[in-house]
């Protein structure tokens, strides 16, 4: 068992944590200095088998993803504990078919977060998920894009992506030592970085300041970079 505490002085905050499968007892406020405390974990309805697979946009299954539940604190016990979630238990990874399990866990506020290196960091929600034994969770691929040569005298300044339903999406550039997210990817000299975007991408806009110039169909492939060339 794990004790949670945060410090609202003169009192301490507790609650009783099995990290194996993320049951919690209830926070209880405890006066700092006090003896003999006793925390109950009980027994928790919401423990459950949680399995599935992770796949690609077009169906590929995605191994090594790592899959970490996580629960966030109870609400209102203060602000800088809310800050960061309480880790449940170790991480686990897809196998070569993109299949996860977890045999037990409290499901009861709980979130998956999803890492791995051709994929944006996201997380699922289970508070409202019917079949927990057989999740589909679908991760599209990210695929590289450069704009290479947009004739300078159009005074093109940024680009925009959006998907088969017209919705923005994130771009992801990497700096020397650092990588960058951002809605709108910058033009300059005709030229953009190599930029990374998800597969689901169907059009690049391009923008000069606040006007529209132009829209490309795009098709990307995962397993290749993409030069724009208008």
């Amino acid at each position: 068992m794990v004790l949670s505490q945060a410090i609202s002085s003169p009192c301490r905050w507790l609650r009783v944590l099995d990290p194996a499968s993320g049951a919690a007892g209830e926070s209880r406020s405890v006066q700092a200095g006090a003896h003999g405390i006793e925390l109950v974990l009980p027994t928790d309805p919401s423990l459950a088998r949680v399995a599935g697979r992770v796949v690609s946009a077009g169906g590929e299954p995605l191994a090594h993803v790592r899959i970490t539940p996580l629960r966030a604190p109870p609400p209102g016990l203060f602000h800088a504990y809310e800050m960061l979630p309480v880790r449940l238990q170790q991480s686990v990874l897809t196998d070569e078919q993109g299949c996860f399990e977890l045999p037990r866990l409290a499901t009861a506020g709980a979130t998956l977060q999803l890492s791995h290196e051709r994929t944006f960091f996201s997380s699922v929600s289970l508070a409202h998920v019917e079949d927990l034994e057989h999740l589909e969770l679908v991760e599209p691929l990210l695929c590289e894009l450069q704009v290479v040569s947009v004739d300078a005298g159009d005074g093109a300044t940024h680009a925009k992506a959006l998907d088969g339903a017209g919705r923005q999406l994130w771009f992801v550039e990497a700096h020397w030592q650092s990588t960058s997210q951002m809605l709108q990817a910058q033009i300059r000299a005709g030229r953009s970085g190599v930029l990374r975007l998800p597969e689901t991408a169907k059009t690049l806009v391009l923008y000069a300041g606040e006007r529209e110039l132009s829209r490309m169909p795009l098709a990307l492939d995962p397993g290749r970079r993409t030069l724009i060339q208008p």
